[in-house]
């Protein structure tokens, strides 16, 4: 598992925010469990702002997982990527695969079915 954030939020020069670290909190004891989330090179932008930069991590069944870091480290912007839910106007880059499925290439049904929605 890797786990990287370069950017933190706001300008190039802005130095006060922490970029997130991505943390595994358990490990499954199963060694070869299918993976069930896998984050590539996830990066997100709001206008000049680089909300989350070059994430990837991989989440194995069975396996707790947590993302910490300071306020305005892309905590949220990286959970809201994963489940679709950016804001208007932000632009995401990388791949978030789910049970091996790009969330990118799936329909609005689909997405809704996947969190749980009819």
């Amino acid at each position: 598992m890797t786990g990287k954030h370069d950017d933190a939020v706001g300008s190039p020069d802005n130095e006060r925010f922490a970029p997130a670290k991505v943390v595994l909190l358990a490990k499954n004891d199963e060694p070869q469990s299918p993976v069930l989330l896998e984050v590539r090179d996830l990066s997100v932008r709001i206008g000049y702002i680089h909300a989350v930069t070059g994430v990837s991590f991989i989440i194995r069944e069975g396996e707790f997982f947590g993302v910490v870091g300071e306020s305005g480290s892309g905590k949220s912007m990286t959970a809201r990527a994963v489940i679709g839910l950016l804001p208007a106007g932000a632009v995401q880059e990388g791949e978030v695969l789910l049970r091996g499925e790009n969330m990118a290439e799936v329909s609005a049904r689909r997405m809704r079915e996947l969190r749980g929605g009819s």
